[in-house]
């Protein structure tokens, strides 16, 4: 992970599909950040969230430019943020969770969310997005 790579999928779909068959998530849902990261994931996650008798309902990308993530990340100050695991986090992304979007897309689940902007403007554009899915999911 220091270097930049992704933990494997075996370890990380274990981890979130334990997690997701908890019977607090049944009754007040849940909400992933940086899960899943490939198209594989995605639908490793369907099946265990069938399993559990239950579906996604929405997937939202924060779209924020590669060189203003490279800034976030290491303003950071974490050892792991360096400029090399930086760009290798980014080259994975592009190569392996960019295609993500397409499959979120493709089944009417992605929302993208402009992450430019302090942190109260990108958290109320943010809000307003899950708002909407939720009250889609009301209405229904």
């Amino acid at each position: 992970m220091d270097a930049g790579d992704l933990v494997g999928d075996d370890l990380i779909n274990g981890i979130v599909a334990e997690r997701l068959a908890q019977p607090d998530v049944a009754e007040h849902g849940f909400l992933l950040d940086g899960y899943p990261r490939t198209p594989d994931q995605a639908a490793a996650m369907e099946g265990f969230l069938a399993e559990a008798g239950t579906t996604l309902d929405g997937a939202v990308n924060l779209d924020v430019p590669a060189d203003e993530v490279t800034a976030r990340m290491l303003a950071r100050g974490r050892a792991d943020d360096t400029e090399e695991a930086i760009r290798r986090r980014l080259d994975l992304y592009e190569a392996e969770t960019a295609p993500l979007l397409a499959w979120f897309a493709d089944r009417g689940l992605l929302d993208v969310v402009d992450g430019i902007g302090d942190e109260d403007v990108v958290f109320g554009r943010l809000s307003t997005v899950i708002d909407a899915r939720l009250s889609l999911l009301d209405a229904s």
